[in-house]
């Protein structure tokens, strides 16, 4: 897709991303490129539990009742929903979501905000259109960019300020049905990869989890950061941490896994196979 600059801003500009450390890097790319404009993160991850509807406080009783987890220890904050709609609603301001299309947890979350917020004024930067020839000498290799917001220095996202494209009526007609389509599918779990987004079941990845589990001791951290990897492939985010440390948590509730530990502390607790 073209990437095209758009030249007339209204007075108010609010940049919407995905996670804390992509709201740190466009700061302070923000601030480099001496642009005006605020930063909301979206408060919710919907690539997991009910998204139909998507209401907060049901939302965090799956997230305990499923994943044994505090959704504010993963900074998901689904009672923040409506207060974060309702900040972006207004037809004066220009919203730009940062989005990479590859990853279900901003694939999930601009499917919302498309479903959301109607009118002219919603813009999106697509973090993957990157030229990366900007980025490296002409006798060196093709440098690899990261495709996500939280995974770029400053200085590269620095280099996708202004490039913003409007949500278009085809582009919102597309988007939008496949994004109702999920919402009707209503499933514990949704994924991505070369055949789209599609809903799963809440075990789907319970495979990759256990693969890095034996009979020796393990930490749950390691566990859930190897699994991540290796679910992750081909520049597909597939699944986000929070799956799989809650299906972890679940795995041991269930008495599958063995622990050693404090089990409500994934990052000291650790684990191995019964």
């Amino acid at each position: 897709m073209s990437l095209a600059r758009v030249d007339k801003i209204p007075d108010k500009v609010t940049n919407v991303v995905f996670g804390e450390l992509a709201a740190s890097t466009l700061r302070q790319a923000l601030h480099n490129s001496n642009e005006p404009g605020e930063i909301l993160t979206f408060p919710d991850d919907l690539s997991f539990g009910p998204i139909n509807p998507a209401d907060g406080l049901p939302r965090e009783r799956w997230i305990n009742d499923n994943f044994h987890l505090l959704p504010e220890q993963w900074e998901i904050f689904p009672i923040n929903m409506a207060p974060f709609f309702h900040s972006i609603s207004s037809p004066e301001s220009k919203i730009m979501c940062w989005v990479c299309n590859n990853s279900i947890y901003e694939y999930c979350g601009f499917g919302e905000i498309i479903r959301q917020i109607g009118g002219e004024n919603l813009y999106f930067i697509s973090t993957m259109d990157l030229d990366v020839s900007a980025f490296k000498q002409a006798d060196t290799p093709k440098e690899e960019i990261p495709l996500r917001l939280a995974h770029m220095s400053p200085l590269i996202a620095s280099h996708l300020v202004g490039r913003e494209v409007l949500v278009s009526a085809s582009l919102r007609a597309v988007r939008g049905a496949t994004w109702q389509r999920i919402r009707n599918e209503n499933a514990p779990l949704r994924t991505i990869g070369l055949q789209g987004v599609e809903s799963v079941s809440i075990s789907y990845f319970d495979s990759i989890l256990l693969a890095h589990l034996g009979s020796d001791w393990r930490p749950m951290r390691s566990v859930v950061t190897y699994a991540a990897i290796a679910a992750n492939p081909n520049d597909y985010f597939r699944v986000d941490m929070i799956v799989l440390a809650g299906r972890l948590n679940a795995l041991i509730r269930e008495g599958r896994i063995e622990t050693a530990g404090s089990a409500t502390d994934y990052m000291s607790v650790n684990v191995r196979l019964r």
